[in-house]
């Protein structure tokens, strides 16, 4: 904003693993049938001798050829064995397993089984053992000391990062004072990420006056024409009708680049001079922010219905003229 001349830029400072997950099968290994389903998808997965092995009691050779076990062997122990094996079994990863606790699910045989299968084997041959359990879910990566969970899966390709935007404004602490004048010159710091640079636009608002002694108001170009600088609500500032700050003879886009995500533009309210007389005045918030260009019109009268990207940041031009050269800021 500037009441005697028009703004112009400084142009020096130009979901992992997508494998199906189906639900646990309603028959669970709750009951004796359950076990056998189990068993079953243990034995079309990783082959029956490897399910024998686990079924057999430490140190205990398997059957000679044409020796069945004697049935005394399918006893509260074989079932209570099955269980603990079937509760500690879990997938491999996101993409395949066995995974079988309240019910189970089959995976596609192509899956990898093998942290499965390493995890089963130490099973069988740790039982006995303290905390045998402990080992499996360390082995399969259930929750066992450094395990880091699954991998993060790759980004889903072709989706664009939604928009975004921050704003940060220097210089609003000090005021530039001489004898013959009060400034204070701003830096708006726009840092935005998605799209391109030219997504993004700073929109600056304002309310207050600048009065002289007898308290006339002083004249500002507004949305291209000459008004009092006397405004009780907030609204746009802006010198054309374009509400971009800084948008001048059709032009939206005058920012200066500060980096690859980082454009700025400065201002410089007033000033109020020496020669305007002691009791003139100046009082003016304004608020300022980083909207998104496609979403603010391109004329406006001084109101504005798009909401911002970024916080709005609030900053002041104060000065009270007091004759002789000096000024305050109350």
């Amino acid at each position: 904003m500037t009441v005697r001349k028009t703004q112009e830029p400084d142009k020096d400072n130009q979901s992992p693993g997508r494998g199906t997950v189906h639900a646990a099968h309603p028959t669970t290994v709750a009951d004796r049938s359950g076990q056998g389903h189990a068993l079953l998808a243990l034995q079309r997965t990783h082959g029956n001798r490897f399910v024998d092995s686990l079924l057999r009691a430490p140190g205990e050779r398997p059957p000679a050829a044409g020796q069945h076990p004697p049935r005394a062997e399918a006893s509260e122990r074989r079932s209570s064995r099955i269980e603990r094996i079937i509760a500690n079994l879990a997938p491999a990863d996101h993409s395949g397993g066995v995974a079988l606790a309240a019910g189970y699910r089959q995976a596609p045989p192509s899956a990898p089984y093998r942290p499965v299968r390493a995890g089963l084997e130490r099973y069988a041959e740790d039982e006995g053992a303290p905390e045998p359990d402990e080992n499996v879910r360390r082995s399969l990566g259930d929750g066992g000391a450094g395990d880091a969970g699954p991998a993060a899966g790759p980004a889903d390709a072709g989706v664009a990062a939604a928009p975004s935007a921050s704003l940060t404004i220097t210089g609003d602490g000090s005021y530039s004072d001489t004898a013959s004048e009060s400034r204070k010159n701003v830096r708006f710091n726009a840092t935005w990420s998605g799209g391109n640079k030219e997504d993004y636009i700073i929109v600056n608002w304002l309310k207050g006056y600048l009065k002289k002694p007898d308290g006339t108001p002083f004249k500002v170009t507004m949305y291209g024409s000459s008004v009092d600088f006397n405004f009780a609500d907030y609204q746009v500032d802006s010198i054309d009708e374009d509400p971009a700050y800084w948008s001048s003879g059709g032009v939206r886009w005058r920012y200066s680049v500060d980096g690859a995500n980082k454009f700025s533009a400065t201002d410089s309210p007033g000033p109020m001079y020496d020669s305007d007389g002691a009791g003139a005045k100046a009082r003016v918030d304004f608020k300022t922010a980083v909207y998104k260009s496609s979403d603010v019109p391109s004329k406006t009268s001084g109101s504005l219905s798009a909401t911002p990207l970024s916080s709005f940041q609030a900053w002041t031009y104060y000065v009270n003229v007091l004759g002789g050269g000096k000024f305050d800021h109350k």
